[in-house]
């Protein structure tokens, strides 16, 4: 049995943020945490030895502290960029020349980076939203801080490929109900060449180094997602899918010099990655073989004695590990290993196992399940742990939430139910709009039992958690299915899927898919937020229409500041819990929005949930609160379940009060 760690040691974040490999591979770049200052290095590939240490006299250490949360190198291969949340900054790795401000990013200056311009070498491109009159442009910006507009439009560009020339040869809008893509002439005049309808997808990459053809990420004509090409006469070709054809591509990778398709990254299942250029096959299923059951991100350097640099991560690996390869001799070298934070050994970590099972009407799904190392599963009480979305899906890494719960004794189930992404379109669009107490939530219960007939799980000490869509689906699982989840913990919970969904419909700035509008979105996929038959059936299918059906405990964790579920729908659903004699708990950050990177926040929602889980379910006791977090709990935790009463919230005049907030 692997040891109980400290819950600080699951809110820990990796020392190394970022790692950049240069174009040539000779020079590698990477921002490193050291106590509350983040520093910048480089290194000679040829400095980094194989033990993993780096030679003083090479390394240097070009920033002291930055705010950058990422590290690119330009395609001069001798400037970094910085990226923070709020600027770029541009910073000669080589010479003497210092840093330059490059632009302001941010949702206040309305521009984000979109691009690397591999054409110009020196230069970015900056995506601008402008106002009065609304207009979305692509500009270019270069090392002496001269921009020039590359392409402008009254809709966003949602995606777009520069030719060889550096010339915006391809630009995709969304169209009413379709994305559009379009040849862009020298002129600027748009010519409509791929048209993806009914939520397809077709996002481009870059194009052919003729300029003629477009590579992109798409569904059209098929299923999966696959890396297809649209050549100059129309003909669009799927020239790489999945070949066991059950995954849509995660992520492709381009060339860093001539932006060519390289490799096809795959994580809704096993982790896997595919060769798309045919020279590559050989090395990377070599690595492949080498890093079996961990996903690999690869860069490559181009030239006669390039390296590659190998992102290493995976369910077991608390922080990524960082390789060099060379594809010459196949030698792959161990580099800047992570050991500053707190860390789980790789053996006391759950290894996510991915599986498929049938749903009660014969439909195929899939999934993952972590067991607690070396204990009985029959004997180990189960958690149901539902992502977000619910147009997500799992994946197969790293989970700090998933590893708590098998440190805390329990085998967690994460159920990618049928209208999860990652799986193609016939998946994503198999539950016909059925979000109620219907047809996907059923995928999750037929889940969970068919774990149980399995003999993984004990059958009489079941729970369910999740977060956004996963808290509604864990409510809706305590209130209709009471005899089978003992307990559940619903962190910013929509309380009712139709009512929320149209809320959030009626806010532009919240109310997009890929770009097309919320309500039109729903309503290709079955949820037409306008029917006044289908609000009805959702809305009696909700845990706030059900009240009077619950009978085990829920445990709330709700945001002040979300702007997706609102504090006062989660407030109100637990005041009408309480009033009708429930056994409820609320939590509530003042600071949070529908999410939190706290480390107090995020401590002590494990600790509520450890405290409530291990009452009803028989895990691991919780360790004693710190003082820090006792007094966070004593001014934020509203309502205290009743085997959370030695946490029940200090007030003069009552105990239970609920302050509601005015949104």
């Amino acid at each position: 049995m692997a040891r109980t760690h400290p819950r600080a040691d699951f809110l820990a974040e990796p020392a190394i943020r970022s790692v950049a490999l240069s174009a040539d591979g000779r020079v590698l770049a990477w921002l490193r945490e050291r106590g509350r200052k983040r520093e910048l290095w480089v290194a000679p590939v040829e400095a980094l030895s194989a033990n993993g240490a780096v030679g003083a006299a090479h390394a240097r250490r070009l920033l002291a502290h930055t705010e950058a949360e990422r590290v690119l190198w330009l395609a001069d291969r001798r400037h970094l960029l910085l990226e923070s949340p709020r600027q770029l900054w541009a910073l000669d790795a080589i010479g003497r020349n210092g840093m330059r401000l490059l632009s302001e990013l941010g949702e206040r200056e309305r521009r984000e980076l979109r691009a690397i311009d591999s054409a110009a070498r020196a230069s970015v491109v900056i995506g601008e939203r402008l106002d009065a009159p609304r207009r979305y442009r692509l500009l270019r910006i270069g090392l002496d801080g001269r921009s020039r507009v590359l392409y402008e439009s009254g809709d966003d560009v949602l995606g777009f490929a520069l030719d060889p020339q550096g010339r915006v040869a391809f630009v995709s809008h969304a169209r009413e109900e379709q994305h559009v893509v379009f040849r862009v002439d020298r002129a600027g005049g748009l010519r409509d060449v791929l048209r993806c309808r009914q939520l397809q997808r077709c996002g481009p990459l870059s194009t052919t180094p003729d300029g003629r053809s477009l590579w992109l990420l798409g569904d059209v004509g098929g299923d999966l997602r696959g890396l297809q090409r649209l050549d100059p006469d129309g003909r669009l070709l799927t020239v790489h899918s999945d070949p066991r054809g059950i995954a849509d591509i995660d992520e492709a990778a381009l060339d860093p010099v001539d932006e060519q398709p390289l490799f096809a990254l795959y994580d809704s299942v096993d982790a896997s990655i595919a060769a798309t250029d045919p020279s590559l096959r050989e090395p990377v299923e070599a690595l492949a073989r080498r890093f079996q059951g961990r996903r690999i991100d690869l860069s490559i350097g181009r030239g006669t004695d390039a390296r590659w640099l190998v992102r290493e991560s995976g369910s077991q690996l608390q922080a990524p590990r960082w390789h060099l390869y060379d594809p010459r001799s196949g030698r792959v070298d161990e580099i800047l290993r992570d050991d500053s934070a707190p860390r789980i050994g790789e053996a006391e970590l759950a290894r996510k196992i991915a599986f498929s099972y049938r749903a009660s009407d014969g439909f195929l799904l899939r999934g993952f399940v972590s067991l607690p190392p070396g204990a009985d599963p029959a004997r180990t009480p189960l958690i149901a742990s539902i992502h977000g979305g619910p147009w997500n899906h799992e994946r197969s890494g790293y989970d700090a939430h998933t590893q708590f719960l098998v440190n805390r004794g329990y085998a967690v189930f994460e159920p990618n139910f049928r209208g999860s992404t990652g799986h193609g379109r016939a998946y994503q669009f198999a539950p016909q709009g059925d979000y109620g107490n219907g047809r996907v939530q059923r995928d999750i219960v037929d889940g969970v039992r068919y774990l149980l007939g399995r003999g993984i799980g004990d059958a009489g000490r079941v729970g369910i958690v999740g977060a956004s869509f996963g808290g509604y689906s864990a409510l809706l699982g305590a209130t209709f299915e009471p005899d089978l989840f003992k307990v559940a913990v619903a962190a910013v919970p929509c309380v009712d899927f139709g009512r929320n969904a149209r809320d959030i419909a009626l806010h532009p700035e919240l109310g997009l898919m890929s770009g097309i509008p919320l309500r039109t979105s729903l309503r290709l996929l079955r949820i037409d937020i306008e029917d006044p038959a289908t609000m009805r059936r959702l809305h009696a299918q909700s845990p706030l229409a059900n009240l009077a059906r619950l009978r085990r405990p829920v445990l709330l964790l709700a945001g002040a500041r979300d702007q997706k579920v609102t504090l006062r729908s989660v407030t109100d659903y637990a005041a009408r819990l309480r009033l009708a004699g429930r056994d409820v708990g609320l939590l509530v950050d003042p600071d949070a929005g529908h999410s939190t990177r706290a480390p107090i926040a995020r401590e002590a929602q494990m600790y509520l949930s450890e405290r409530l889980l291990r009452a009803r379910l028989g895990g691991v006791s919780a360790a004693p609160p710190s003082a820090a977090l006792r007094d966070y709990l004593q001014r934020n935790l509203r309502l205290a379940n009743g085997d959370l009463r030695d946490l029940r919230p200090r007030s003069a005049a009552d105990p239970d009060r609920i302050a509601t907030s005015s949104r």
